[in-house]
């Protein structure tokens, strides 16, 4: 979201000159030009509340205002303890949710600890990327090994309807290839790890991990709703399979202040 381009308008752009509104309908048109323009598309998540008032020239209240505004017209959909959305996107479904026990890695913790909160996965894209073991940019070549290319499939994860997670999932082009004739839909609600296993007689047998804090990419905080360059999480899985060949390599991004995580040291 182009945050610096809703300051422009509200301070002295063209929302400004054109009348003299109230600080929340120079919000909202600003807002509305960014959607109106197809910067912002159906479904985007809108930074939080918080995060606009801090870094526009308007307080939390007149952020509400406008955004309650911006409801009532129909442009955005707001859900509570989730977000706000621009209104016309795909919602989650139960055919995107993951089944428990095939939960692995996005076990993140309810307010008791007692079971894992429930997450939805909705496949965005699935594509062809280089990569070279010399190259510091494409971890998933130094890992994977050489090959031609290697598919990529980027993934939304809700969770719990509170807050979006995105992941990359890198898989060698010579073996799965295939993956890219095949429709999204199929691959949303389930374990990827599941797919390797009983598809590709590729199981997921033993893995690392790791963790490190750092400014998000463009392509996660644009497919999370987050300001550019926010600050989040960077959580790499190296998974094996037999011989403890490398099998695949993720990339998840999470937004800071996310849920707890119940990280497991085994498949």
């Amino acid at each position: 979201m182009q945050l610096s381009r809703i300051a422009d308008d509200m301070i002295g752009g063209e929302v400004l000159s054109a009348t003299k509104l109230p600080k929340y309908l120079r919000l909202s048109n600003a807002i509305l030009n960014l959607i109106e323009s197809g910067e912002m598309r159906p479904g985007d998540k809108l930074p939080p509340e918080g995060a606009l008032a801090r870094d526009l020239p308007a307080s939390l209240g007149t952020v509400q205002k406008a955004l309650g505004h911006l409801k009532t017209l129909g442009v955005v959909v707001r859900d509570h303890g989730r977000g706000t959305f621009v209104a016309g996107g795909p919602r989650p479904t139960s055919g995107e949710r993951v089944p428990e026990d095939e939960l692995l890695h996005f076990r993140f913790a309810d307010d008791r600890c007692e079971t894992p909160l429930p997450v939805y996965a909705r496949v965005e894209s699935v594509d062809k990327v280089a990569g070279s073991r010399a190259d510091p940019s494409t971890p998933w070549a130094r890992f994977l090994g050489a090959d031609r290319a290697y598919v990529r499939i980027g993934r939304r994860i809700n969770v719990n309807d509170e807050f979006e997670a995105f992941s990359q999932f890198y898989l060698p082009w010579s073996r799965f290839r295939d993956l890219l004739r095949v429709p999204l839909d199929e691959l949303n609600g389930i374990s990827l790890r599941v797919v390797l296993g009983r598809t590709y007689n590729m199981p997921t047998l033993t893995f690392d991990q790791r963790l490190h804090c750092a400014s998000l990419p463009a392509a996660a905080t644009g497919a999370m709703g987050l300001a550019p360059g926010a600050p989040g999480m960077i959580w790499e899985i190296f998974g094996r399979t037999y011989r403890r060949q490398p099998a695949s390599y993720q990339r998840v991004f999470l937004p800071s202040g996310h849920r707890p995580i119940a990280i497991t040291s085994s498949v």
